[in-house]
């Protein structure tokens, strides 16, 4: 059974929007100069990976799975588990983001193996790395929300 389609709109549902949201501009902003240095490849493929996971928590939640589930395993536990693993990556990714930032705005680029594209340009590359330190930072808010809530209806 599947919840009513107003579901999507629920607190729940649209924390976990919010999260697809802000994976979906990492992956578009890092998508052109990830290869200049091994974090950014890292941030990249993490934020896919998140951005499945989420996907498929929120189609367990919409399709009611969660119900089944739990009879053959502590789901609110794992579900709590992920959202926290998930919350320990933002913020891991918020702190490299959040020093090479400041690296950058000093104009070292030595820490990165190959300089930013040549259509994007140094400022460009600052504004786009801004752009996925805001979203993952957004991102780690509301995955501490949903360990938060989780925790919450795990009791």
């Amino acid at each position: 059974m599947a919840q009513v389609i107003t579901w999507c709109v629920r607190p729940y549902a649209a924390v976990k929007w919010l999260q697809l949201l802000c994976f979906f501009l990492i992956v578009i902003f890092l998508l052109d100069g990830r290869i200049q240095w091994w974090p950014y490849t890292a941030i990249f493929l993490g934020s896919i990976i998140s951005a499945i996971v989420v996907a498929v928590l929120l189609l367990i939640g919409f399709f009611e799975i969660n119900r089944s589930l739990s009879a053959k395993m502590p789901w609110l536990t794992t579900e709590f588990i992920i959202n926290l693993v998930l919350l320990v990556f933002t913020l891991a990714a918020s702190a490299l983001l959040v020093f090479d930032y400041f690296k950058m705005l000093g104009g070292e680029f030595h820490h990165h193996k190959y300089t930013p594209p040549a259509n994007i340009g140094r400022d460009g590359w600052k504004m786009r790395i801004l752009v996925v330190l805001a979203s993952m930072l957004m991102a780690a808010l509301a995955f501490l929300y949903s360990t938060l809530q989780a925790k919450k209806r795990a009791r």
